[in-house]
């Protein structure tokens, strides 16, 4: 970048926006680019949530409410899997909502693994994997907010 491209561009009035208006001023094709470990792992994350729910749509349907468990299981759901067709897309909020997400799942997941682990070993395994890919997607984002800066 020349001198003139650098002092004719805008920059955030706050430094700690920097990252997110590098990202907005972005093409999608490179927003999507940028760190394909953000998308590998979203992907992941949302198929994992596609093979999760038949165990436990199963274990829903066992309890005497079902009906309104279920709703809100699929609503879950399709929260995940819509947040991460929006990392996918390369969209900052989503990649946002969709880190907050997996933030908070984990901080809830890893106080029950073992209580889940005496409970039920393949839930237990399920939600190990599920706790695996979504650290995954914290730490890569963590890295790429630290290489952007």
């Amino acid at each position: 970048m020349d001198y003139d491209s650098a002092m004719n561009r805008t920059a955030p009035s706050n430094p700690d926006d920097a990252y997110l208006h590098d990202l907005s001023s972005a093409t999608p094709s490179s927003r999507r680019t940028a760190n394909p470990a953000l998308a590998y792992l979203a992907a992941a994350i949302s198929l994992w949530c596609l093979i999760e729910f038949r165990w436990e749509a199963r274990w829903e349907f066992g309890q005497s409410d079902h009906g309104v468990r279920i709703a809100a299981l699929v609503v879950s759901k399709a929260i995940v899997i819509g947040l991460g067709l929006g990392v996918l897309a390369g969209r900052p909020a989503m990649r946002m909502a969709f880190l907050f997400l997996c933030v908070i799942s984990v901080a809830c997941l890893v106080w029950s693994l073992p209580h889940v682990y005496h409970v039920s070993r393949p839930f237990f395994l399920l939600s190990l994997v599920e706790c695996a890919f979504k650290t995954g997607f914290v730490v890569a984002f963590a890295l790429d907010v630290t290489d952007a800066q």
